[in-house]
């Protein structure tokens, strides 16, 4: 048996029927947690090239960059006198990779700062020094030269 409310409808369609805002409420709580979807660190999700390329002030092009395959990667370190004299360059420098959780080891004694840390932001991963994890806790932010994959 229902009841018949104040606004013309019947207590039971109430209850049966969920309000707009309980909907709405549900399918917010659902896009949220779709959002928060779990990227795990491997070496086909992380494959990829990774770079940086800094134009301070219009004075010098500098940068560096990453391409990881399955287990191998690509290294390329850009400097004013790289770009100026590319006859003397020795890159890309090549060789395999170890990945222990979050951290990946560039496996040639070449590499400058061959260890380092992947973390996600937003959709990509970003590849982070220790150094530049350093400035990150103690200013705040995300240091310009942090490696982002592309």
């Amino acid at each position: 048996m229902a009841i018949r409310l104040k606004d013309g409808t019947s207590s039971r369609h109430n209850l049966l029927m969920p309000s707009l805002l309980s909907r709405i409420s549900v399918l917010a709580a659902a896009l949220l947690l779709s959002a928060c979807t779990v990227i795990p660190i491997t070496p086909q999700t992380i494959a990829g090239t990774y770079s940086y390329e800094g134009h301070p002030e219009g004075m010098w092009y500098g940068g560096e960059r990453i391409v990881l395959g399955n287990g191998t990667f690509e290294y390329w370190l850009y400097t004013p006198e790289l770009l100026a004299h590319p006859e003397n360059s020795h890159y890309p420098i090549r060789g395999n990779y170890k990945l222990e959780g979050s951290t990946i080891t560039l496996l040639n004694p070449n590499i400058p700062y061959p260890e380092r840390t992947l973390t996600r932001r937003h959709k990509l991963f970003v590849m982070w020094t220790e150094k530049q994890l350093e400035d990150r806790r103690q200013l705040g932010r995300v240091p310009d030269e942090v490696l982002y994959q592309q």
